[in-house]
């Protein structure tokens, strides 16, 4: 295909059920290819940083742990 039409869409939803819901619910959605990208905010995204650093530095710390995920 050397060609085609794109949409996009910045919406702001509560729940994941209700941006199926809304991504469902237009016209042409059984014709469609989707792709849903979230976005989060630099909170948090901080967070969840913050979340995976913890984790490696208790790695770290406990060695053993480690090994004994990989087994």
């Amino acid at each position: 295909m050397s060609a085609s039409i794109q949409l996009a869409f910045v919406l702001e939803v509560e729940f994941d059920l209700e941006l199926d819901a809304l991504v469902e619910s237009l016209p042409l959605w059984p014709l469609m290819e989707t792709t849903v990208t979230p976005l989060t905010t630099f909170e948090g995204r901080i967070q969840a940083v913050q979340s995976k650093l913890k984790q490696l530095k208790s790695l770290v710390q406990d060695p053993a742990a480690v090994i004994e995920g990989v087994t």
